[in-house]
Order: C-alpha cells, then structure tokens, then sequence
C-alpha cells in the first residue's frame, strides 16, 4: 500500500495526518509526502516521526495538486494507492478495510464515509454505488472524496492518473473519478466512517475557482457544441445550474448571504426543476426579513 500526501505549509495538521497513518491496523504501507518546497516546520515534522516507512520529496507543483499526487504515485511500490490531504485524518482501522473489500470484491476503487469536523461538522456518506457511474457522476456531481478512497495502482496509470490541466485544478480528483467510470469500471462504497476532514478557512475559500473548474470538467465530457443534441443542451444547462446552486450554498453555510444571492438566480435560470435552489431562496428571504425587524 502506498499513501500518497501532498502538502504545503500545513506543518501542524499534517503530524496528526502522519499520526493517524502511523496508528493503521495495517502495517504494510508507505507514506510519500510530496512537499511543495513549503516554508514552514514541514520538514522537520517528518523527520521527527524516525519512520523508514515515511519519506519526503520535494516538488513544484506550480498550484496543480494532481501533478504532485501524480509524481507521488510515480514513486509509488504499493499494489495500492490511497490518497491522504495532509489536514485530514484516518481512523485506524480505515486501510486493513478497504484492503480486505478491495480483495473480495471487483470493484477497482473504494470509498468510504469521512466525518467533518470545524465549520462543517458531521458524519458524509458518500456515493452510493448507483451514483457513480458515468451519466450520474456527468450531470449530479462529484459524490465521491479523494482522502477516503483506495485504488489499485494499474487502473490508476490505465486511465493516465490525475490531468494536470490548470483548468481542471482544485477538482482533478473529479475528472478522475469520471475517467475511471466512462471506462465502465465499478467503484464502492464502504457504509462506515473511517476518517475525517477538516473543515477550516483554506479549504472553504476556493468555492469560486472551483465552480469554474467544474463547469470546464463538465464540459469535456459533453460532446463538443456542435455535436450536442437537444438533450445534451439542456442537461448541461440543468448541470450549471446545479454549480452555481453550490456555490450559492458554500456561501450561506460561511454566513455570506448577499453573495449567495446572485447564484441562486443563476441556478434558478439554469435548472428551474431543482427544488432545493427554492428552498435556499428561502431561507435568504427569512434571514432578510428577521434582520429587518432587529
């Protein structure tokens, strides 16, 4: 097994990271950190764990996380690959898991639920099995999360690993996920939380980017617009109104309501259909009104 953890100037989260892979039921592992040349104690947190099982590089990954995931897997020895953020955890248990349903099951890659701790907080079940297949994954959305999954290395390099396409950076491990599915390879899901994400201010300030790394993502797997039938228009207009509703939540769960405003109306002109975009209207209008009776 190979455990692949970028990571850049996240010193203090990442020895709980190295602390929770040191802690696995599962021994026969390796850990790669690839370390985009961060200024802080990173090093030096390495270094204090005295395990010949850990190593460190360093790479320049020129904002692109899937080209140092990719050069992480390039050294890779495992059967296996499992992808660690270097601000998230794992329970002890979570490889000896996903090793043993990998083993007696012919799915290629393994998800399993993570709780969420910080400004989110709570426990996220991802998948289900029906929802990752190519079409759902195309027009519902990511369902699956990068720091809880297990796949085997062959498949990995089979479907030429993670793009390091600019465009597609902070969702590569999506476009992934659709590469691995438009082949027709199963993915699963474990029904239990084997680790955790954190929630904090970095990784809730990307919601913009990403949306637009999303709709890029999206429309490489729609035919080019010429080609496109009646249909194929009007889902990937349903699919960028699912965006824009997302963006327009990430801002009302960080308590950024007048920007949310915006989106929610792009959603609502997008996808019409999608009862959720009423719901979020909702919400703003009573929040606006108890504000004006203060």
């Amino acid at each position: 097994m190979s455990i692949i953890i970028p990571t850049y100037n996240q010193a203090s989260f990442l020895h709980e990271a190295l602390q929770s892979v040191c802690k696995q039921s599962f021994s026969n592992w390796e850990a790669i950190v690839i370390n985009n040349f961060s200024d802080d104690d990173t090093i030096r947190i390495v270094q204090s764990f005295d395990d010949p099982r850990i190593s460190l590089v360093n790479f320049k990954n020129n904002g692109v996380i899937g080209a140092s995931r990719n050069f992480g897997v390039n050294l890779a020895s495992g059967k296996y690959l499992a992808f660690l953020d270097s601000d998230d955890l794992w329970h002890p248990e979570k490889l000896d898991k996903c090793v043993s349903w990998l083993n007696a099951s012919s799915n290629v890659l393994v998800c399993h639920g993570l709780t969420w701790f910080g400004k989110r907080e709570g426990d996220h079940f991802y998948g289900p099995a029906s929802r990752a297949n190519f079409d759902t994954l195309l027009y519902k959305g990511n369902c699956i999360a990068t720091s809880a999954t297990v796949i085997e290395k062959k498949i990995f390099e089979r479907v030429g690993g993670f793009t390091e396409d600019p465009n597609v950076a902070t969702v590569e491990d999506y476009h992934l996920w659709m590469k691995i599915a438009k082949n027709g390879m199963k993915i699963g899901f474990i029904k239990q939380i084997l680790g955790s994400y954190r929630w904090h201010s970095e990784n809730s300030g990307t919601v913009i980017r990403q949306s637009k790394a999303e709709r890029y993502t999206v429309e490489l797997f729609f035919p080019i617009w010429k080609n496109r039938s009646l249909t194929d228009r009007v889902k990937i207009r349903f699919r960028h109104g699912l965006i824009d509703y997302g963006v327009a939540r990430s801002y009302q769960v960080n308590n950024n309501y007048s920007k949310s405003w915006a989106y929610l109306f792009k959603s609502w002109v997008s996808n019409p259909f999608f009862m959720k975009t009423y719901l979020s209207f909702l919400v703003n209008i009573y929040l606006l009104i108890i504000k004006s009776n203060d």
